[in-house]
């Protein structure tokens, strides 16, 4: 599956600091959750016989899910791929909770970094059935209706890495760009500030980290053509975070076992596409092995474990 640097950062954000997301989510759907919410970050893969679909995130806060995809480029197949993916999630946890009456989706948004007058302010497509139909909407927030001061007053945190989209024609065009590159530098500015000010009960200097890294990389990528320009926003934002060794230590081992669980997960969700392919256990063992790169031991312990916790007929 192609993805783009703008994906794996945010990716990577939804897994790392999901905390970050509560703000958006509130703004999007009109809830109300507090910092102090407890979000699960769900399983963001799915199986299929084609290959692997990876979506950007998936949270779950209480009762409720919520999908979010970031779109950093025109696609004429999101609307389509937001209703594959939803699905794709509703069914995979039914069939985790062996509910198959019921197959409940979750609420979803494209997060678009770069938009036009053309943009539209929602996605819909008409599913259809013989005489039935009905209209599957999903939200859309653009980072354009943003603006420094409204992303600090919000603590919408997650669009501070790719803040600068809204600036980039401008430092593109020879024209424009010491100009805009004055109001740019002014924004990360007040950016950085609203990072400098958060509580630490509010959030991690971790997070923040996180924050002024995924910053770095979209910047870089996204003006490599130009490195003079994300130097001089690196400059202003990495003035005001900062992590120490131990830190760094005691991080690196929790992201350990954070990918420990996450490929554990992988593991498991493999094994139930496949048991519902009808998959018998050696070919099961055989794809792990070639999927994941285990041994064969590994393979049939790892099943094993799974019929252990699962009732397997």
């Amino acid at each position: 599956m192609r993805t783009t640097v703008y994906d794996d950062v945010f990716r990577t954000l939804a897994q790392k600091t999901p905390r970050v997301f509560i703000s958006l989510i509130n703004e999007v759907f009109g809830t109300r959750y507090s910092g102090e919410a407890k979000l699960e970050q769900l399983h963001n893969e799915f199986y299929k016989k084609e290959g692997v679909v990876i979506t950007d995130s998936i949270f779950k806060i209480g009762k409720d899910r919520y999908h979010i995809e970031c779109q950093s480029s025109r696609d004429g197949t999101i609307s389509i791929r937001m209703v594959e993916y939803d699905f794709l999630i509703g069914i995979t946890e039914a069939r985790g909770n062996r509910n198959y009456e019921k197959v409940e989706l979750p609420l979803s948004c494209v997060l678009y970094l770069r938009s036009s007058k053309n943009t539209p302010e929602s996605l819909s497509i008409r599913i259809c059935q013989e005489d039935r139909s009905m209209e599957y909407v999903t939200k859309v927030v653009k980072l354009s209706d943003y603006t420094s001061d409204s992303i600090a007053e919000k603590k919408l945190l997650i669009m501070i890495p790719f803040f600068l989209f809204n600036y980039e024609k401008k430092l593109k065009s020879p024209k424009s760009r010491d100009e805009a590159m004055e109001a740019a530098l002014n924004d990360c500015k007040k950016l950085a500030e609203t990072l400098n000010r958060l509580d630490e009960k509010e959030y991690t200097k971790d997070e923040l980290v996180d924050l002024k890294e995924a910053f770095d990389k979209v910047n870089s990528y996204l003006f490599k053509n130009d490195p003079g320009i994300a130097e001089e926003a690196e400059k202003i934002m990495g003035g005001n975070v900062y992590v120490t060794r131990s830190e760094i230590l005691r991080k690196e081992g929790r992201e350990e076992g954070r990918e420990e669980g996450r490929e554990e997960g992988r593991i498991q969700g493999a094994i139930d596409i496949m048991l519902e392919m009808n998959c018998s256990e050696s070919d099961i063992i055989s794809k792990l092995v070639k999927t994941f790169g285990l041994s064969e031991e590994e393979a049939k312990t790892r099943y094993d474990e799974y019929a252990a916790s699962n009732v397997i007929s």
